[in-house]
C-alpha cells in the first residue's frame, strides 16, 4: 500500500513537472515568435524609410517641400515580399498623421491592401506608392479601418520638385518613383485596411486600433519609428509647416 501511494505521488510530481516544462516551453516559443514578428515589422519600417528616401532623391518624382510639409497624413504602401503580417496579394505599409496643433508627425499604424489594384501601375504591374492626405476630406478616410483610395474623395498624381508651383486640385496626392503619369491624372486604387494583429503586437496593446494609434497614442515610440519620422521631416527641410489656430473647438 505504502509503495502504491509513493508511486502515485511520484507519478503526480512527474506529471506536474512535465506540465510546467510544457508551459514554460510554450511561453518561450511565444516570446520568440513575438520577437520575430516584431522584427519583421521593424524591417518593414526600414524598407519604407529606404523607399521614401529614394523617392525624394529622384528629381523627377520627389515631393515638393511645401506639399510634404502641409500633408495632414502620409500613407506608404510597398509591394509584398512575403512573410507574416502581409497580404498574399497587393501591398503592405504604414499610415502616419501630422498633429494639427504641433505640426509634428505622430506614430505609424500598419496597414495592408485587400487586392492587387492598390497602387499606380507601370507596365501593368503595381508599384510602391506614397499617398498624401492634404485636407480634412483626405484625412476623413482614416475614420474607418477599411477604405478605398480615390473613391468618394478625389485623388490625383501630385506635382513634383520639377514643377513645385503646379497646383493639383485633389484631397489625396499620389507619388511613385517609377510612374510616368502626369500631375493631375485622376487616380483610383484598391482597398486598404488596418492590420489589427500587427498593430496590437507592435504596440503591445490587445485593444488598440488604427484610430487610437494615429490620433491618441501616448506611449514611447521605438527607435525604428523615430528613424522614419525624422527621415520624413528631414525632407521638409526649412519649409515652415502651416499650423492652424484653434479658437474654441474650431480650426482656422
Amino acid at each position: 500500500m505504502f509503495r502504491m501511494i509513493l508511486g502515485d505521488r511520484f507519478r503526480g510530481t512527474v506529471g506536474v513537472f512535465t506540465t510546467l516544462v510544457f508551459l514554460l516551453t510554450l511561453q518561450t516559443a511565444s516570446a520568440q515568435n513575438i520577437e520575430r514578428d516584431t522584427q519583421k515589422l521593424n524591417t518593414r519600417l526600414s524598407d519604407i524609410n529606404a523607399y521614401f528616401s529614394a523617392l525624394m532623391g529622384n528629381p523627377q518624382a520627389a515631393i515638393p517641400q511645401a506639399v510634404l510639409g502641409n500633408a495632414k497624413g502620409i500613407i506608404v504602401v510597398l509591394q509584398n515580399k512575403g512573410g507574416r503580417f502581409v497580404a498574399r496579394k497587393g501591398g503592405s505599409g504604414i499610415v502616419i498623421v501630422r498633429d494639427e496643433r504641433s505640426g509634428k508627425l505622430g506614430v505609424p499604424a500598419f496597414i495592408q491592401s485587400q487586392d492587387e489594384n492598390w497602387g499606380l501601375l507601370v507596365n501593368g504591374k503595381p508599384v510602391d506608392t506614397v499617398y498624401l492626405l492634404m485636407d480634412a476630406d483626405g484625412l476623413s478616410l482614416l475614420s474607418e479601418n477599411r477604405f478605398r483610395i480615390g473613391t468618394g474623395v478625389k485623388a490625383a498624381v501630385g506635382p513634383t520638385t520639377a514643377q513645385p508651383d503646379l497646383q493639383v486640385d485633389a484631397s489625396i496626392l499620389v507619388y511613385a518613383s517609377d510612374s510616368t503619369a502626369a500631375p493631375g491624372t485622376f487616380y483610383s486604387g484598391g482597398i486598404l485596411y488596418g492590420e489589427l494583429t500587427a498593430n496590437r503586437l507592435y504596440y503591445q496593446d490587445e485593444t488598440i486600433n488604427v484610430q487610437d494609434i494615429l490620433f491618441n497614442y501616448s506611449g514611447d515610440p521605438t527607435a525604428e519609428i523615430m528613424n522614419l519620422v525624422h527621415m520624413v521631416d528631414s525632407h521638409v527641410g526649412e519649409f515652415k509647416v502651416v499650423k492652424k489656430k484653434r479658437i474654441g473647438s474650431i480650426l482656422f
